[in-house]
């Protein structure tokens, strides 16, 4: 063996060493818990022995193959950088051991060795799907219910959960099915729930491994710490503290320093949560109090951040500057790990989860510093393209735009043809929201050809609807219908329970549009029904509005109002300020019609001030042309006109067919008060048209109705029978009980002014019925009104 080798298996067996400990670390401190304690130690002392043992053996076949140990460095190393929960950190790196210790075995004693040969090169390179389908083989080979065969499956969760966690996941839950009762199985099942945002399902299975896991205090710890996790998330704080708690003291029991250093993390972040800022401050110092003897100078540097900001947050400058310090220093001496880039993207990713965009790009910006500083183009491209997520979110197009192209560049100088897809994807998304839609089509179809090329197909799937989305905006929905479909075929080939929830959600929103409401309520509830199953809260609380517009169109305003409170308490909960300007818009609708318009104001006020926020223009304009309809409504024709014009402008620039429609219509209305009855027409001809083109009944009856009042004010009364039975034969068609009071109301004034009283009473009996069943208070004042003065116009 020459020099050359001889220094690089020495080297590779000095990094093999330094895994072996951070793998035995969290049984060790069992024992020496055990010791401190005074305990007997016999059958702790002879498990940890026999783990320590079995690592030995692993390590010591891995250490016969150089590329089953880089593959080994490669995983240790992915699972680093997602800085995720310690204990899970070494369930996964112990399955990931096996996985490969058996690869090594089984290539030994395999015919077709270069088979597994390939596996291990590839997972060498941090791609696991070559050895997952070895992994596969072996399951069929093995006998039926064999518990090995779980094991298994474990082993292809723990490969595949850095890569693609939907089939570390499903690999997950066939584990589980076949070894109900294995706690690495389940804590690693319900750790892939609790980051899918399954919160009910990881909050079950961690509930079950409580029960399994008596004679197993670590289990017990680690279950209590994401079960903290899962109430956190729906923003319980009380319970997440409990819980938390729990957990720490079964940690100090144990000595487990990096169990507990989450902990005093955890509790701290709930104390910031709840502005409690000195408690908070409090736990973050006893987490850098231990962070500090266990020199993980990454983590440090993380604490040394976290303390900085709250001592901002208490208005102390001068220990701020010490934090700061104090970290700046510490990354310096790390020369610009590249640990810290993943570590400071993943807390980016954390704050922009939770909606604090500001503190997502420090974090993201911190995490481009070194990567340029580093000179590493594929860091670089990763923190492009968080910057241009976070921008995306925040609304700022243009900053959002720029980085992605920056992303896109860097890709394509790497050939790195999966950031490519998603850098032209997120191009796509950010030329729709512009109004760019030729420019948007064109990304998308950039990114599906890449998708193809890779075969993606759940990024082909992803492209598919993006491009739908794109045809839904411009108005075309025939089109929009066919890539939805395509998306769909795919997501149920691939059993995705959530793109097929999602499919079926714009679906149903393309229904509501063309007047389709019983089959649009059939793909929101089917959505729903998905979506609860996932305990996907945010998408729960879309279809709860979704079907709240559904009810509210079909003039069922109680189960409306009910339905998007529903929506709004999840949104509140999950802090979500989109779905919580989009609920208030949708509940002042509800108010408007009930007659109560100061309600209505102020909740379209309010979803208009956190769009404001958000940058979002689309849900501006949208609520814009809802404040002008509030104002209409009230008689204030100037401040109307005003919130309508300022719809126009943004949906002009966005190409939002939908919108512009709407706003010609109810622009057409005020000129209409105001006798420009040219205009009027006008303007409701060019709404009609657009509603014609996009198929959207409603908007057809609507304009009808409106094409009506100018020719029963022009004295034309055959012509306003003939537009008002058009708008009421497509108000029956579609349910809509407002619509249908609407028409035959407008019937009723007709009749009364050819002095046909009997027919005008009739039709004002039917129209005042139906507002009744709805509750429009104020529909009901005046058609009371009308009514009484016929009485009296009938009797002199």
């Amino acid at each position: 063996m020459d020099n050359a080798v001889k220094v690089m298996l020495v080297g590779v067996f000095c990094v093999v060493s330094a895994i072996f400990i951070v793998f035995a670390d969290f049984n060790g401190s069992n024992k020496s818990a055990a010791s401190s304690a005074g305990e007997s130690q016999g059958g702790v002392d002879d498990r940890n022995t026999a783990e320590v043992k079995a690592i030995e053996d692993d390590l010591a076949v891995i250490y016969n193959d150089l590329n089953a140990v880089q593959a080994l460095l490669v995983a240790n190393t992915q699972l680093e950088m997602l800085v995720i929960h310690g204990p899970i950190e070494v369930e996964l790196n112990n399955l990931q051991r096996t996985a490969i210790k058996r690869l090594v075995v089984q290539r030994e004693n395999s015919l077709v060795s270069e088979k597994y040969h390939a596996a291990l090169s590839a997972l060498s390179k941090g791609e696991p799907r070559l050895a997952g389908q070895l992994l596969d083989r072996a399951v069929m080979t093995s006998a039926p219910e064999s518990l090995e065969i779980g094991q298994l499956y474990r082993e292809k969760a723990a490969l595949w959960f850095v890569k693609d966690e939907a089939k570390s996941l499903f690999a997950s839950q066939r584990s589980v099915e076949i070894d109900p009762e294995n706690k690495v199985g389940l804590s690693l099942l319900g750790y892939l729930y609790y980051r899918q945002g399954a919160l009910l399902k990881s909050e079950n299975i961690y509930l079950t491994l409580l029960d399994l896991a008596e004679d197993a205090p670590e289990f017990q710890a680690m279950a209590y710490n994401i079960l903290g996790l899962v109430f956190q998330s729906r923003g319980q704080m009380d319970q997440a503290a409990k819980s938390f708690k729990k957990s720490l003291r079964i940690y100090k029991k144990l000595h487990y320093s990096e169990g507990m250093v989450d902990l005093y993390v955890n509790l701290g972040n709930v104390s910031k949560f709840k502005k409690e800022f000195d408690q908070g401050l409090t736990y973050f110092e006893k987490a850098l109090s231990i962070e500090t003897q266990l020199e993980r100078v990454e983590r440090l540097v993380i604490l040394y951040k976290e303390l900085a900001l709250l001592s901002r947050a208490i208005g102390d400058v001068h220990q701020e500057k010490y934090y700061s310090r104090r970290g700046e220093a510490l990354e310096k001496k790390q020369g610009m790990h590249a640990g810290m880039v993943s570590a400071y993207n993943s807390l980016g990713n954390v704050s922009e989860t939770r909606g604090d965009f500001e503190q997502a790009i420090e974090f993201y910006e911190r995490a481009l510093t070194i990567s340029k500083e580093r000179n590493d183009s594929e860091a670089l491209a990763m923190s492009y393209a968080n910057l241009g997520q976070v921008f995306k979110s925040k609304g700022k197009l243009d900053k959002a735009a720029s980085y992605f192209e920056q992303s896109l560049a860097l890709g394509k100088g790497l050939g790195n043809r999966h950031s490519m897809a998603s850098d032209y994807g997120n191009l796509g998304l950010v030329h729709r929201r512009r109004g760019n839609l030729d420019q948007a089509i064109k990304s998308h179809e950039k990114s599906l050809a890449l998708n193809k090329s890779l075969g993606d197909k759940e990024g082909i799937a992803d492209n598919y609807t993006n491009i739908g989305n794109v045809y839904h905006v411009s108005g075309e929905l025939d089109k929009s219908i066919v890539f939805y479909e395509k998306a769909l075929s795919i997501h149920q080939r691939l059993e995705n329970q959530k793109g097929i929830a999602k499919v079926y959600s714009d679906l149903g929103r393309v229904a509501v549009i063309q007047g389709d409401l019983d089959q649009a309520l059939e793909y929101f509830e089917a959505s729903l029904l998905i979506e609860e199953g996932l305990d996907n809260q945010e998408r729960i609380a879309i279809q709860f509005g979704n079907i709240g517009t559904v009810q509210y169109t079909l003039g069922n305003t109680v189960e409306a109002q009910i339905l998007h409170e529903k929506a709004l308490t999840i949104y509140q909960a999950l802090g979500d300020k989109r779905g919580l300007a989009r609920g208030n818009g949708n509940l002042g609708l509800v108010y408007r019609t009930q007659g109560d318009l100061g309600q209505g104001i102020w909740h379209v006020k309010k979803a208009i001030a956190l769009y404001e926020e958000l940058g979002d223009k689309n849900g501006l304009a949208s609520n814009y042309l809802n404040l002008g309809l509030m104002y209409h409504t009230s008689g204030d024709l100037d401040r109307a006109k005003k919130y309508y014009e300022m719809a126009l402008e943004i949906f002009e620039a966005l190409g939002r067919v939908e919108g512009l429609a709407s706003v010609y219509g109810n622009l057409g209305l005020v000129y209409q008060h105001r006798k420009n009855m040219d205009k009027a027409v006008r303007l409701y001809k060019k709404a009609l048209k657009l509603n014609q083109k996009l198929g959207r009944k409603e908007g057809i009856a609507i304009q009808y109705g409106s094409l009506g009042v100018v020719a029963e004010e022009q004295e034309n009364y055959p012509q306003a029978i003939s537009y008002y039975q058009k708008a009421l034969a497509l108000n029956e068609e579609l349910g809509r009980k407002e619509g249908i009071a609407i028409q035959y109301g407008n019937l009723g004034n007709v009749y009364q002014s050819q002095g046909d009283l009997g027919k005008a009473k009739k039709n004002w009996q039917i129209s005042l019925s139906l507002f009744t069943e709805i509750g429009a208070e104020l529909e009901i004042k005046k058609l009371k009104h009308w009514m009484s003065e016929t009485r009296l116009k009938s009797s002199i």
